[in-house]
């Protein structure tokens, strides 16, 4: 009987929590804007999956996302030259460092469902959405394929990857 007691109270609580946190004000556009769930700043798609009041855990998991992206990124910038950051080597390299990053934390599912969320957006020109999709494709077969967690060798695969012609590029 006491755990009843217990589960109302916390029924309770997160019913308490949720009219205060529903009951600030603040624009859903400038909440996004400001978060920024993913490199390049959110799409609908991601937007929708971020900012859920059905899924609040989620808003967790995109920040988690958008710490891995622009780790991805300052990578890439620190191992190719600025000219090839779109649409090039080191675009390619960033797409696959950063699924693999999202595959350590999310496993390859959770990997794919960021990666595809962010290539769908009606200004991603298709054949820059295909080279990202392969590009992802990658990063998240070669993650899934060396110890979890070990950046070093994740860097190297999808170096290799690129050497190898595995990853596209279009310029």
């Amino acid at each position: 009987m006491n755990w009843i007691y217990q589960t109302i109270l916390i029924i309770v609580i997160l019913q308490n929590l949720i009219t205060n946190i529903l009951s600030i004000p603040v624009e859903p556009e400038t909440f996004i804007r400001r978060q920024d769930p993913y490199i390049g700043g959110g799409n609908q798609a991601e937007e929708d999956y971020c900012i859920s009041i059905l899924h609040p855990t989620r808003a967790l998991e995109c920040v988690k996302a958008k710490n891995l992206a622009d780790e991805a990124l300052t990578n890439a910038q620190n191992n190719f030259p600025e000219s090839t950051l779109h649409n090039g080597s080191g675009d390619a390299y960033r797409h696959c460092y950063w699924s693999g990053l999202l595959t350590f934390e999310f496993g390859v599912a959770g990997a794919k469902g960021f990666g595809d969320r962010h290539e769908e957006s009606p200004d991603n020109p298709p054949e820059e959405k295909a080279m990202d999709l392969n590009n992802n494709n990658v990063g998240r077969t070669v993650a899934s394929q060396i110890k979890k967690g070990d950046k070093n060798a994740l860097s190297a695969a999808c170096k290799q990857a690129l050497t190898d012609g595995r990853l596209k590029t279009l310029n």
